[in-house]
């Protein structure tokens, strides 16, 4: 695992600990206090398995900036048109939300033929607000800094992301 994702994930503990080991984070325990250094590469999303659609509460301004666009009206068809690499996002969120589980993976969003932008990203379950699902998850993107103009221009026209690999892990230490 990321040693990113590692510090993210014991600051997302110790929030669980302190509502008594029971609970999952809610959405309002994702604060600026405690996830100061990881809100720029973050989102919130609330989930609706029937549409497939999900709904995003927060998006941090590292990944606004990457896609130069509205993430939160865009559809996940927009960034996953291939059913196949749709229903692979959702199977792994559904896994994480149901299990109580996370998944840590690695993807890239294809700018064109030959440049990809790659990245890692890490999905942990939120307590379900209003019945819906939720999660936060936490991204690296790499090369960000040498992306250029045109590049992001590329990427938000059309935003295709093909997932490399999802690794589930346990979220608690008796697991």
């Amino acid at each position: 695992m990321h040693h990113e994702f590692e510090g993210f994930l014991k600051v997302w503990q110790r929030v669980m600990h302190a509502k008594g080991g029971i609970s999952m984070p809610a959405r309002k325990d994702i604060t600026v206090r405690d996830f100061a250094e990881w809100l720029p590469s973050m989102l919130i999303t609330s989930w609706d398995f029937d549409v497939p659609e999900r709904e995003v509460a927060y998006v941090g301004t590292l990944i606004d900036d990457l896609f130069l666009r509205d993430v939160k009206s865009t559809s996940l068809v927009d960034y996953f048109p291939d059913p196949e690499e749709l229903e692979i996002q959702l199977g792994a969120i559904k896994h994480v939300v149901s299990e109580l589980v996370g998944v840590e993976g690695d993807a890239f969003i294809s700018i064109n033929d030959d440049k990809k932008v790659s990245y890692s990203f890490m999905n942990l379950p939120l307590a379900p607000e209003n019945g819906m699902p939720l999660t936060v998850s936490f991204f690296l993107i790499e090369d960000i800094e040498t992306l250029c103009d045109s590049d992001r221009e590329m990427i938000s026209k059309s935003p295709v992301v093909t997932i490399n690999r999802t690794e589930f892990f346990p979220l608690f230490d008796d697991e």
